[in-house]
């Protein structure tokens, strides 16, 4: 997927840890994400400041509760 995205310029996908900033109390930190070439500005030194154009996760088990809610 990398090598796809990169050959044809698409944008970055990013790899854990990456942290996913919606607000003060609200984030995510997906094992991979895809952010297309015309929005690098959502990006910061530190997380994404916005939903990324695609993102996955892997749950686990002793995260299920929680990922529920």
């Amino acid at each position: 997927m990398h090598r796809h995205v990169v050959k044809r310029r698409l944008g970055l996908l990013l790899g854990a840890p990456i942290d996913v900033k919606f607000s003060d109390l609200d984030g995510l930190q997906p094992d991979i994400c895809f952010i297309a070439a015309g929005r690098a500005g959502v990006l910061t030194s530190r997380y994404i400041k916005v939903a990324p154009d695609l993102d996955a996760a892997t749950p686990a088990p002793s995260s299920t509760r929680h990922d529920l809610r």
